[in-house]
């Protein structure tokens, strides 16, 4: 359980254990000025993950 503010006490549960020591990742990164970016990435086989990311900078 995680204390979150406003939110209260939120279930958390984390199962870790053994994997291949190489994954399959792909992604893409687009900058749309020196200000933005986006960028996502996909991870699959035995490790799978996603990952979407903007970021602005004023």
């Amino acid at each position: 359980t995680v204390e979150l503010p406003v939110l209260g006490d939120v279930p958390f549960e984390v199962v870790l254990g053994g994997a291949d020591e190489w994954n399959t990742t792909l992604g893409m990164r687009h900058v749309f000025s020196e200000k933005a970016s986006l960028s996502f990435e996909v991870g699959f086989g035995d490790r799978e993950h996603t990952l979407f990311n903007f970021t602005y900078r004023p």
